[in-house]
């Protein structure tokens, strides 16, 4: 299993990775956003709560088509 915030083997992409990539296409990231999980879970589900803190659950972006957003 590979780890999220702290990484030995990556699956995911970063941010900047994924930016660079779409900077090659006509989209660039406005804003996105990265849920978190909420504290309660901490007491309902260590595991589950360990876990996503982890991992991301979701990824939520706004892509821009055309020029880079702010120029």
């Amino acid at each position: 299993m590979t780890e999220y915030k702290h990484p030995v083997f990556r699956i995911n992409p970063t941010i900047k990775e994924l930016d660079s990539i779409l900077k090659k296409t006509v989209f660039f990231i406005k804003d996105f956003l990265e849920p978190k999980i909420n504290d309660q879970m901490k007491k309902i589900n260590p595991k589950v709560y360990n876990f996503h803190m982890e991992f991301p659950m979701w990824w939520f972006f706004h892509l821009v088509k055309g020029e880079k957003y702010g120029k």
